[in-house]
This record gives C-alpha cells, structure tokens and sequence, in this order.
C-alpha cells in the first residue's frame, strides 16, 4: 500500500471541529504535481527495491480534497492524470488507485434536481475508462457519522444527503468504487454513545440506498485525530486548565481515550450483535 499526499491550500471546508487542515500560503502548481510525483516514483521504486515487496494498492490526498478544485486546479489534475498513467502503464501490476476527496467536489445538482458533475470527476471517469478491466478505481468520502446532529453540531461536518447519494451513484454507474470514512471515538459523547453511533454508521453507509442507506462498497473505520489549534484542541485545553485547579474535577471520557483500538473493536462488537456483522 502507497499513499501520495499533497500539501495545497487547504481544505475548501476549514470547519471540522477536530481538524483545522491548514496548509501551503501559496498555491500548488503543475510543476509541484510533477517534482511530487517524481519524487512518489523513485521512493516507490526504492522501497521496492529494498523490500523485495511489491506495492499493489495506491491512495492520493490533499491537506483536504485531492479533487477539489481550489486546492488542485484543473491544470494540477491534468499533470497528475497525465503522471498516474504514465506510472500505471509502467506499473501494470497496481491493482488499486485510490482518491480520497469530500462529496462536494464531484458535483452539485441544478434547480431540476439533476445531478452536474464536476471537471474532477469527469476527468476521473475518463481516466478510469482509459483502464478499464485494468485495475479497480476507488474514491474515499469523509462521512464521519450518519447522525445528522452529530454531523451539524458535534463534528461541524453537514452534509447534504441527497447529494452525497447521487455522487455515489454516479461513480457506480461508472465502475468507481466508494469507501465512506466513520469515527470512532467521537469528541463530547458518553461512551456508551460513541460505541452506538459508531456501529450505526456502519450499517447506514454499507446499505443500499434503495434501502435508506448510502449505498458505500466499504468503510474506512478510523478513531478521533484531534489537531493542534482545532476546536476540540481548545476544549482539551480548557479541560486541562480545569483539572489542574480543580482536584476534584473529571474530564470526560472523550479526553481521556488512551486506547481508541478497544472504542473500535466495542463498536465493531455491538455491529456483530446487531445481526450485521
């Protein structure tokens, strides 16, 4: 597994209670695409060398989304399409390129509830048509949560649901897989909660949308990754602040998640009783 990440602009949300995705005061250029690129192939070709272990599966990110356009223009995305199929041409044997990007990016609908894609995922189906019957394509949403609530006002994460759902069903119709990213370990609820919503989240994204769900191929099932100056950082702090003037005080067990792996496995537990598992 490799995973090319670009550092850009910044992240075209800017306003997840848990991550500020700061980034690069100046914006990525084609000629950036192209040196990270090279510099991608010959650490690739060097852990191979050394590993004697071939590299099937490749992930490319952005400090927020690799296709949104305000982070990597259209011009990027022409150099970094023009550089994959280059590399997987040379690389036959890759059985997985991946795009991790937020459901914003791939296209909005019009007043008629018709669904308009955007330069990056057109580009992205032409580039995958172009492979066809060659390797499996992928793209990873952040998602997070199905609960709406915790989404508005717990993670400062909104989505529009009907949108969302018909950029997975584009990407169907096209052969492009769709992995949805879940937390675990949320930021502000009990325990017992975070385990709950975390299996909820699940199931909502693995079921069909005929349904009620969204449809997703897989999910990326991750625990909290609290970010220097992030909305949540500050609460920590304020919390340590607490603490140390107040012997008597109790942070809550979100803060105090030394080991996220058994929130995970919890989760995963209360999905399998659930009779999904």
């Amino acid at each position: 597994y490799g995973q090319v990440s670009f550092i850009t602009s910044g992240c075209k949300l800017g306003q997840c209670s848990f991550c500020t995705y700061g980034a690069n005061k100046t914006e990525l250029t084609p000629e950036d695409v192209n040196i990270g690129m090279t510099d991608f192939l010959k650490r690739f070709e060097t852990y191979e060398e050394q590993s004697g272990k071939k590299v099937y599966s490749v992930l490319f990110d952005a400090v927020g989304s690799i296709l949104d356009s305000r982070e990597f223009s259209p011009e990027c995305l022409d150099v970094l399409f023009e550089c994959l199929d280059a590399f997987l041409e040379d690389k036959d044997y890759i059985e997985e390129v991946g795009f991790e990007t937020h459901y914003q990016t791939l296209g909005t609908l019009d007043e008629n509830g018709n669904y308009n894609s955007s330069y990056a995922l057109q580009k992205l189906i032409e580039f995958k048509q172009k492979h066809a019957g060659k390797r499996a394509f992928v793209v990873e949403l952040g998602f997070e949560s199905a609960n709406e609530e915790i989404r508005d006002n717990i993670v400062f994460k909104p989505i529009d649901t009907n949108i969302c759902k018909e950029a997975i069903d584009l990407l169907h119709q096209n052969g492009i897989s769709v992995d949805l990213n879940v937390m675990a370990t949320l930021p502000f609820l009990t325990k017992k909660e975070q385990i709950q919503s975390s299996a909820e989240s699940i199931i909502e994204a693995l079921t069909k949308q005929s349904e009620g769900g969204y449809g997703a191929d897989n999910v990326v099932f991750f625990p909290l990754n609290i970010r220097e100056n992030s909305f949540c950082a500050h609460v920590m702090d304020l919390y340590a602040e607490e603490e140390k003037n107040n012997p008597d005080f109790k942070k809550p067990v979100w803060v105090n998640e030394s080991y996220p792996i058994w929130s995970l496995v919890a989760s995963l537990d209360a999905l399998i009783e659930s009779g999904h598992g």
